[in-house]
């Protein structure tokens, strides 16, 4: 909400004011254990600058300065099999990295699935991951910066059907050789 806060001059030559005081509250997903829900088609904007950082000793191994800052935290519990498109792109004031998690049975086991670091045509080092999601499996979500970076941001969410059949060579083990 909005609140008006009257302030009275201690100099009777300075005008009272009105002055619109916003309340920030510190996000609660600071841990895998209190991720935020996130379904498909659906938006959240916060702030990173107050979180601790909470990733796991085994996190996505991202090139460059490892990330050091604040870690806000996710989950997307896949109804359906489905690909699923996670973003900051155009959304961060930051050089944001997601890192994509699964976890069996929850957060005590974390396993990087998939990682992203400035993607390309996104301006200003947003991310942008794609995974392909299992009916019934929760996959945890951290949004966290290059090194120490923190800051505003948006995620989004996006879900579409998978592609029948699936691609045999999308993975790194089932290459396919090129000549």
């Amino acid at each position: 909400g909005q609140y008006y806060v009257l302030v009275d001059p201690v100099s009777p030559s300075l005008p009272i004011a009105d002055y619109l005081v916003t309340f920030v509250c510190p996000p609660q997903n600071v841990s895998c254990a209190l991720a935020e829900p996130l379904s498909c088609g659906q938006t959240k904007i916060s702030n990173t600058s107050t979180a601790p950082n909470s990733l796991p000793p085994n996190a996505c191994p991202f090139n460059g300065a490892p990330s050091n800052g604040p870690v806000l935290w996710y989950s997307y519990p896949a109804v359906a099999d489905q690909e699923v498109t996670i973003s900051t792109c155009g959304q961060s004031t930051f050089d944001t990295r997601l890192s994509v998690f699964t976890g069996v049975p929850d957060c005590s086991n974390l396993s990087c699935l998939a990682m992203n670091d400035d993607v390309a045509g996104c301006t200003g080092g947003a991310s942008e991951v794609a995974i392909s999601a299992t009916t019934g499996q929760t996959y945890y979500i951290a949004v966290h910066g290059s090194g120490s970076g923190n800051g505003l941001f948006s995620i989004s969410l996006f879900c579409n059907a998978q592609c029948t059949p699936a691609t045999g060579n999308d993975a790194c083990a089932s290459a396919t050789p090129l000549t």
